[in-house]
C-alpha cells in the first residue's frame, strides 16, 4: 500500500518546455509507490501552459501531508549561476539564490525533517566554482541516489570532492514517448494542432528552434536554412521552447516572418509542442529537450550550439551517449553548409541497437524508489549551516 507523498523538486514554475516534462515522467514511473506526488518549485506559480502540471511551494507541501521522500526532477539543477528566467529575475536577490537552492533545499529538508532525497539524472550546468566545491560535497553526498545525465557532470562533481556513487545515463526525457504515446500525439496534431497554427495540410514538417544565446548574429543563416529545407520538400515550423528566456522575441524578427515557414509565437499547450516533435521527421535547433523528445519519437535531429563560448557541455554530453556526436554544429552557418553539401545526412536518429539498449537499460526509477525507502530508515546527523538555514527560512519559509 503506497504511503506518504513524494516531493518532486524542480523549476516547474517557469515557461520552459524541457523542465515541464519532468513532472509527467516522475508521475509515470513512480506514482504507484506513493499516495501522492507533489510537484514543488521555487515560487509555486503556474506555467502559461494550462496542461502543465501545477506545482506548489516547499512550505505549502510540508504543511499538507507526511513526506516520504524527495526527487530532484531533472535538468541543469546543480549550478551557482544567476537565473536569467523572466519568471525569477524580477527580484534580483532571488534570481541569485534560486539556482543554488535546487542543490541545498534537499539537504535542508533532510537535515531538518529527515526527508531522504535522490537526484534524477541532473545536469551540472557549468564548472563548479572552487569556493563552492566544499559546499557541493556537503550537499550531495548525503543523497540516497545520485545520478548525472552526462560524464562531464560526474567529472565536475568528482572534482568538487564528491565520493558517493554516481550513476551516469541519458537525460530521462528520452523516455517521454512512453508517457505520451506517438499514436495519440499524431492524432492530436492532425485533429487540432495543425489547423490551429495554420500548418499546410499534408506538409512534411521540420521543427526549428532558435535561441539568442547561440544565434551569433546569424539570423540570415537561419532564413537561408529555411530556404534550403523548403527546397528539399520540408515545411519549417519555428517554435519557442524557452518562453522564459524570451525565445519568442526572435521569431518576431521581420526577416523570419517574411520567410516561407510557420512560426508559433505562443504555443497554446505543451501537448501541441510534443505533437509537433512526434510528427516531424526532423528537428534542428538549440533546445536540448526539443532534440531529446524528437529522438524519443524516432525522428532525426541536428543541434546548433556553441559550447565553447557558453561553457555548457550538455549537448555534446548527451549526443555522445547516443552515438550522435556528429550532429552538433557550433553555428547556423556550419549546419546550413552541411545541409547544402550532404543533404539530410546532416541529421541523425537513434540507431536500432541504441534504441534496444536504452529500452533494456537498468530501471533507474526502481533504483531511485528503493534508495528513498532505504534512506527513510537511515539515521542522519547533519550539521545545518546557519547561513543555509537562514536562507531557507527567508526565501522559502521552511
Amino acid at each position: 500500500m503506497p504511503e506518504g507523498a513524494l516531493l518532486n523538486w524542480g523549476s516547474y514554475d517557469i515557461d520552459n518546455f524541457g523542465d515541464l516534462l519532468f513532472p509527467f515522467l516522475v508521475e509515470h514511473h513512480l506514482r504507484a509507490h506513493y499516495a501522492r506526488i507533489i510537484h514543488v518549485s521555487p515560487t509555486g506559480m503556474r506555467s502559461i501552459w494550462p496542461d502543465a502540471r501545477q506545482s506548489c511551494t516547499v512550505a505549502d507541501a510540508l504543511a499538507s501531508t507526511p513526506i516520504a521522500g524527495l526527487i530532484v526532477g531533472g535538468g541543469n539543477l546543480i549550478t551557482w549561476t544567476t537565473s536569467s528566467s523572466i519568471n525569477y529575475n524580477e527580484n534580483a536577490e532571488f534570481s541569485r539564490v534560486v539556482h543554488p537552492s535546487f542543490s541545498w533545499i534537499p539537504f535542508v529538508l533532510l537535515a531538518k525533517y529527515g526527508i531522504p532525497y535522490a537526484y534524477n539524472h541532473v545536469g551540472v550546468a557549468k564548472p563548479i566554482p572552487p569556493e563552492k566545491e566544499r559546499l557541493v560535497k556537503t550537499l550531495l553526498e548525503p543523497a540516497s541516489y545520485l545520478s548525472c545525465r552526462d560524464y562531464t557532470g560526474k567529472d565536475r562533481l568528482r572534482g568538487a570532492g564528491v565520493t558517493s556513487r554516481i550513476v551516469v545515463g541519458p537525460d530521462s526525457a528520452i523516455d517521454i514517448a512512453h508517457v505520451f504515446p506517438p499514436d495519440a500525439l499524431h492524432e492530436h496534431y492532425h485533429n487540432e494542432a495543425r489547423e490551429k497554427y495554420g500548418i499546410p495540410r499534408r506538409a512534411a514538417i521540420v521543427v526549428m528552434h532558435v535561441k539568442e544565446r547561440y544565434l551569433k548574429d546569424q539570423l540570415d543563416e537561419v532564413v537561408r536554412m529555411i530556404g534550403v529545407l523548403r527546397a528539399r520538400g520540408l515545411h519549417p515550423v519555428l517554435v519557442p521552447f524557452g518562453m522564459c528566456h524570451r525565445d519568442d522575441d526572435i521569431l518576431r524578427d521581420p526577416r523570419l516572418q517574411g520567410s516561407s515557414a510557420t512560426w508559433i509565437l505562443r504555443p497554446d499547450l505543451l501537448l501541441d509542442l510534443l505533437s509537433l516533435l512526434a510528427v516531424a521527421k526532423f528537428y534542428i535547433g538549440s533546445s536540448l529537450h526539443g532534440a531529446i523528445a524528437a529522438l524519443s519519437y524516432g525522428n532525426a535531429v541536428a543541434i546548433v550550439a556553441d559550447e565553447q563560448s557558453s561553457r555548457l557541455c550538455k549537448f555534446s554530453g548527451f549526443l555522445a551517449q547516443v552515438d550522435l556526436a556528429r550532429c552538433l554544429y557550433s553555428v547556423w552557418r556550419d549546419a546550413c553548409d552541411h545541409l547544402v553539401s550532404n543533404g539530410m545526412a546532416t541529421f541523425g536518429a537513434l540507431h536500432s541497437s541504441k534504441v534496444k539498449e536504452l529500452s533494456g537499460r537498468r530501471d533507474t526509477w526502481k533504483d531511485i524508489h528503493r534508495s528513498l525507502v532505504s534512506g527513510r530508515h537511515l539515521r542522519r546527523d547533519l550539521a545545518l549551516d546557519r547561513s543555509l538555514e537562514a536562507s531557507a527560512k527567508h526565501h522559502y519559509g521552511i
